[in-house]
């Protein structure tokens, strides 16, 4: 049903902000299970990255989405990416 479809378009609004905001794909990654609410240590293990590289690459996100928090950066993608697609 319409769930169903939901579902189907929620990557294509994670691609288009990632592509609006410049993220590379490494940033997208960590950006996509970050505001899905997955914490350091999850993503490390799921990226097979150090702590530290997880937190450069969060940096980096929010310098290019001019965000300084989890709170923000979802907070802009549920504002902006509806208008991306």
């Amino acid at each position: 049903g319409s769930e169903m479809c939901i579902r189907d378009r929620r990557p294509d609004l994670y691609v288009a902000f990632c592509a609006e905001y410049d993220l590379s794909p490494r940033e997208s990654e960590v950006f996509r299970l970050w505001v899905t609410g997955h914490g350091l240590k999850y993503i490390q293990n799921a990226l097979f990255v150090s702590e530290s590289t997880v937190k450069s690459h969060l940096r980096s996100i929010y310098r290019k989405c001019d965000t300084h928090n989890r709170a923000e950066i979802i907070a802009l993608f549920e504002r902006e990416a509806p208008e991306l697609v």
